[in-house]
C-alpha cells in the first residue's frame, strides 16, 4: 500500500494496474479538510473506462469513462485487476495550491495479490492472450521504427522568475533565481530499409509520420 496526496495539477494517467500478481486494486480516501465535502468541480475522481478491441485484436480504452467517482471520506473502493480491460485514471485536481486551506485529495492505495508458487492457495492459471497497458506500451515502442531518435532535451528550472540577472524580494526574502540544465541523450533514428530518407525526416517532421 501507499499513501497519495494529490494537490493542484496531480493526476494519473489511463492504466490497468496489471503488475506481477496484482489481483485486486482498493484505495481508501480521506480527502482534506475531512470536516468540508469533497467539490466534484475540485478534481480528483476516480474515471473508469469502457474498452474496445484494436486492430491488434488488444482491448484498449474509450476516450471517454464511462463512470467518474469523486473522492469522499472514509469511502473505500476496490476492483477487480485484469489485463486489458480495468482501465482507470484520476482527474486532476484544480485545488490545494500553495497557499490556499489545504484541500488535498488523500488516499491510502494498494494491492490484493494473488498467491504465488510455494504459498497456500497458489493455484496456476491458464495463459491469457489480453496484454496489460503495460505491455502494448512496451511492444508499440518497440516495434516502432522512428522509436529512436538523435535529441538532446535542455530542460530549464526556474526556482524564482528572473529579472534582468537581479535578484528579487519572494515572501520578504531577497533569493535569486536558480537555473538547472539537464541533458538525454538517445540513440539514433531507425528507418526502415529502402526509404527515402530526406523524404522520411520531412514527413516525420510535418506529423505525417506518428
Amino acid at each position: 500500500m501507499s499513501v497519495n496526496s494529490y494537490t493542484r495539477g496531480c493526476h494519473l494517467l489511463n492504466h490497468d494496474d496489471v503488475i506481477g500478481t496484482r489481483r485486486v486494486s482498493y484505495i481508501l480516501y480521506m480527502p482534506l479538510p475531512n470536516y468540508q465535502l469533497w467539490q466534484k468541480d475540485w478534481g480528483g475522481a476516480l474515471e473508469l473506462y469502457p474498452v474496445q478491441l484494436n486492430k491488434d485484436g488488444q482491448f484498449e480504452p474509450e476516450a471517454v469513462p464511462s463512470k467518474s467517482i469523486p473522492p469522499s471520506w472514509n469511502q473505500f473502493i476496490f476492483f477487480e485487476v485484469q489485463p486489458g480491460k480495468s482501465f482507470h485514471s484520476v482527474e486532476e485536481v484544480v485545488v490545494g495550491g500553495e497557499g490556499e486551506d489545504g484541500r488535498t485529495r488523500l488516499s491510502i492505495s494498494g494491492w490484493f495479490h494473488a498467491a504465488q508458487e510455494g504459498e497456500e492457495g497458489y493455484v496456476p492459471e491458464p495463459p491469457t492472450e489480453s496484454k496489460s497497458s503495460r505491455e502494448q506500451l512496451v511492444r508499440t515502442l518497440s516495434s516502432d521504427p522512428f522509436s529512436g531518435s538523435n535529441i538532446r532535451l535542455g530542460i530549464h528550472i526556474h526556482r524564482l522568475p528572473r529579472l534582468h540577472g537581479r535578484t528579487r524580494h519572494y515572501r520578504g526574502r531577497r533569493a535569486r533565481s536558480c537555473r538547472y540544465r539537464f541533458s538525454l541523450r538517445v540513440s539514433q533514428p531507425r528507418l526502415p530499409e529502402k526509404t527515402d530518407y530526406a523524404g522520411s525526416r520531412r514527413a516525420f517532421r510535418q506529423g505525417i509520420i506518428p
